[in-house]
Formats: structure tokens, sequence, C-alpha cells
């Protein structure tokens, strides 16, 4: 697959992740849309997963 500029950042931002291999698709062959969705999931799960953790901090 061809690697736009669209792409690009998409790989970038998907680098600061680690996923378990073999769950989906390859990374290689989702197109350009997938990607964005998979990389909006894992950001928002972290992001989500932080707050919470903050919170439980902040009620100890």
């Amino acid at each position: 697959m061809q690697e736009t500029p669209k792409r690009k950042e998409l790989l970038k931002r998907l680098s600061r992740f680690r996923t378990v291999p073999g769950h989906g698709r390859h990374i290689s062959k989702k197109t350009d849309e997938e990607l964005e969705v998979f990389v909006n999931l894992l950001e928002s799960m972290f992001k989500r997963g932080s707050s919470k953790a903050k919170e439980s901090d902040t009620n100890d």
C-alpha cells in the first residue's frame, strides 16, 4: 500500500501503542480509513483508562 502523508501520520500515532500480534488484520493491509478508526479507538481507550486511574488515585 502506498504511503501517503495521512498514512505516515497515522502510523506515527499508532507507534505509541503496543498491540498483540495475530489479532485482526495486519496493519500494512489496512486502508487509511481503517487505520484511522483503529488509532482513534486506541487513543480514546487510553485516554479513558488514564482518567479512570487518576480518579481512583484521588479517591484513595
